[in-house]
């Protein structure tokens, strides 16, 4: 994240108006970060801010499932759920059955978290 968005993000979370949490994603992983932290200041936040900033925990941008499936060794599995069952800021989990008829659930770490991190 550079400064420019950096300012902006800050400008996004204080200015008076409410923050739009879809813009904040688009910003990169650093910035959800940041919004999610303040998202819990309710303490010296507004609570329609809090309230707008507590999306970035729940509604993200999730990853196409073959993008985040493409890695995984299936052999190990009966069946892996295509659709996640939750997607996250850094990653996404999975539905499975191992091969010994376990059921259960993995966490695909985004490929770019990273390098999104460090934008």
């Amino acid at each position: 994240m550079n400064v420019i968005s950096f300012l902006r993000l800050i400008y996004m979370i204080y200015g008076g108006k409410k923050p739009d949490a879809e813009k904040i994603q688009k910003m990169g992983l650093l910035a959800v970060k940041l919004g999610q932290v303040h998202a819990l200041r309710i303490d010296f936040l507004n609570e329609e801010t809090c309230l707008e900033l507590a999306k970035l925990y729940r509604a993200t941008i999730p990853i196409k499932s073959e993008d985040a499936l493409k890695n995984i060794n299936r052999d190990n599995f009966i069946w892996v759920d295509e659709k996640p069952l939750a997607s996250a800021s850094v990653g996404q989990v999975y539905r499975a059955k191992l091969k010994s008829g376990e059921e259960v659930v993995i966490k695909i770490i985004k490929a770019d978290f990273k390098k999104k991190f460090e934008k």
